[in-house]
């Protein structure tokens, strides 16, 4: 993008990179800096055209929006083409729409409420998860004297809810006709059904943690956990697949057995 050079003669007159470097200060941690950054791209065309600058948008980007539904993100990605300023200026948009249904929703019929929070839930789904869970922060009923704080506190926390489910189903149709789901995701993905975030609990078991002469992977434990299981029905003589007599409901119990002497009762 060519950046129009103002006059040399106005004495606000700064280099282009001064100003970059100084929007480039704003922290997109800050909610309030990234109004700062969103009201300079309503200015004069010079400092929009700097302003709107994608690299100046990626951090408040990964900010405001850290859920998304991950197949509409890619074809986001490719059609913008890593323009974070329209990605930013397109999420923002779904945002808006999802809170005019949110508006209907406290507003309306228990009947139409249902229908309303289903559009939610249907044509927008992960990618307004972050602007619900923003909605779903209530701490006391003094610091949300606002009316209808319960209501929105309530409706968000089931569409969040409704929404995490059906991307565990939606992840469980994938597992059963391709593996390229990994074993964390698929392990992870029936927390969703208990009202956590599957995504998160699977970055939990992949995650890397350090320590004093210490390096580890979550995962590896649980792969140990399977080497150690597999080892048991050996020694249980317990026919594991591929084997001749393999039978899936005794490795089953054999499994349930190992689990329940490993310490996970309810196994049993």
């Amino acid at each position: 993008m060519s950046i129009p050079t103002p006059s040399m003669a106005d004495p606000l007159w700064l280099p282009t990179e001064a100003y970059i470097s100084i929007l480039e200060k704003l922290d997109p941690n800050d909610f309030q800096s990234t109004l700062a950054l969103l009201r300079c791209t309503e200015t004069c065309t010079w400092l929009r055209s700097i302003a709107t600058d994608p690299l100046l948008w990626k951090p408040h980007y990964a900010h405001l929006w850290t859920r998304c539904d991950r197949e509409r993100e890619l074809r986001r990605l490719k059609d913008y083409q890593g323009d974070w300023f329209q990605l930013t200026t397109l999420r923002g948009k779904l945002d808006q729409q999802a809170r005019q249904l949110f508006v209907e929703i406290i507003s309306s019929s228990k009947q139409h409420q249902h229908f309303t929070a289903l559009e939610v839930i249907r044509d927008l789904g992960e990618d307004v998860l972050d602007f619900l869970q923003r909605l779903s922060h209530v701490k006391s009923a003094r610091e949300n004297a606002e009316e209808g704080w319960l209501t929105r506190a309530y409706w968000s926390r089931e569409m969040i809810g409704a929404i995490e489910r059906r991307a565990a189903v939606d992840l469980c149709r994938r597992i059963a006709i391709t593996d390229s789901v990994s074993f964390e995701e698929g392990l992870s993905v029936l927390s969703a059904f208990c009202g956590i975030d599957y995504k998160s609990v699977s970055q939990l078991l992949d995650v890397t943690c350090t320590g004093a002469n210490k390096y580890y992977q979550i995962k590896h434990h649980l792969d140990w956990l399977a080497d150690k299981c597999r080892i048991f029905l050996h020694d249980t003589s317990t026919p594991i697949p591929g084997a001749e007599c393999f039978d899936t409901e005794r490795m089953c119990r054999g499994i349930c057995t190992f689990m329940a002497e490993e310490g996970f009762l309810p196994a049993g």
